[in-house]
């Protein structure tokens, strides 16, 4: 491997990449550093190891990639850990207890969270993928990848369409 490929300079470029941003003060601004240490991190020839530890952790992209760029285009993006369906389960109670939501009264509650749980995760599993396809074949920065994915999710129906299907929103009970 090459030294240039452990040159700081490379590290940094790959952190701007992995940040989405194209300039030293961009770079800077994203990880709440200045422009002085990146230039420093250069001259030196030196990048803190926390500083790429940090960068990896807020943009979910392998730590081996930003220190030596030999990371597989598999690990360039590291795919985040499966949701559990029943810790969904669980926080959907625990907002449930709080009165943030109802379950309409001809609905069993552990079945309505059951399948608002198995909802959840699928909704996210899909839109993870979408995240997934739109930065490795479209050429999106991860950011607007997220953001697409966000809108196709709230512009789905129930029946998996656009615009497709919903629940018939209750009308508000009038006093007499």
């Amino acid at each position: 491997m090459s030294d240039e490929r452990l040159g700081a300079r490379a590290v940094i470029e790959r952190m701007k990449e992995a940040c989405a941003v194209t300039t030293d003060a961009a770079l800077a601004d994203a990880i709440r550093s200045s422009r002085q240490n990146i230039a420093k991190w250069k001259s030196r020839n030196s990048v803190p190891y926390a500083e790429a530890v940090f960068v990896s952790f807020i943009r979910n992209v392998s730590l081996d990639y930003l220190l030596t760029g030999d990371a597989g285009e598999s690990t360039k993006l590291r795919r985040p850990s499966k949701i559990d369906q029943e810790i969904v389960r669980a926080i959907l109670a625990n907002i449930l207890g709080f009165g943030l939501f109802e379950i309409p009264e001809h609905r069993e509650v552990p079945q309505a969270l059951n399948d608002m749980a198995k909802a959840i995760v699928f909704q996210y599993a899909r839109a993870d993928d979408v995240i997934r396809e739109l930065v490795s074949k479209k050429g999106l920065d991860p950011d607007s990848a997220r953001s697409a994915a966000i809108v196709g999710t709230e512009m789905l129906g129930t029946d998996g369409t656009l615009f497709g299907a919903r629940q018939p929103q209750q009308k508000p009970k009038r006093g007499v």
